[in-house]
């Protein structure tokens, strides 16, 4: 198995502390946003191998009486990926990716096996203290 990006080992590792986060605040947070549609591009790789190797789940629902965010099935899951593209838009402005309109956000959640690797990734490179400078494969 290929080793881990940068960006993979900065998404385990923002997902550590809180075990889920949305699309935009990782992206917007993981690397220094530029709008370009290579940051969209190399999250989506990032996310589609993470999904593949079983550490992530993503959801878009909350289950109203846990509260909690219900996982979509991996097929669905791989095709939320596919199409993170139509969920956000660039804000130029802000200078963030934000959620489109319309659309339910993208939650990113970390699963068990996610966490041990978020921790070993943490034991090893310590925790980030700031955002990469772009978004590089």
């Amino acid at each position: 198995m290929r080793p881990l990006s940068m960006v993979q080992r900065r998404v385990l590792s923002t997902l550590e502390e809180a075990g889920e986060e949305n699309l935009c605040a990782l992206l917007n947070g993981v690397a220094n946003p530029s709008g370009e549609a290579r940051d969209v591009e190399v999250m989506r790789a990032a996310l589609d191998d993470l999904l593949s190797r079983g550490v992530i789940e993503l959801a878009v629902d909350l289950d109203p009486a846990s509260r909690r965010w219900i996982p979509l099935r991996r097929a669905h899951a791989f095709e939320a990926v596919d199409t993170i593209g139509d969920r956000i838009e660039w804000s130029r402005p802000e200078e963030l990716w934000l959620p489109r309109a319309g659309l339910p956000p993208l939650q990113v959640l970390l699963n068990r096996a996610g966490l041990a690797l978020a921790r070993e990734i943490l034991s090893i490179d310590g925790w980030p203290d700031k955002q990469l400078d772009g978004y590089e494969y």
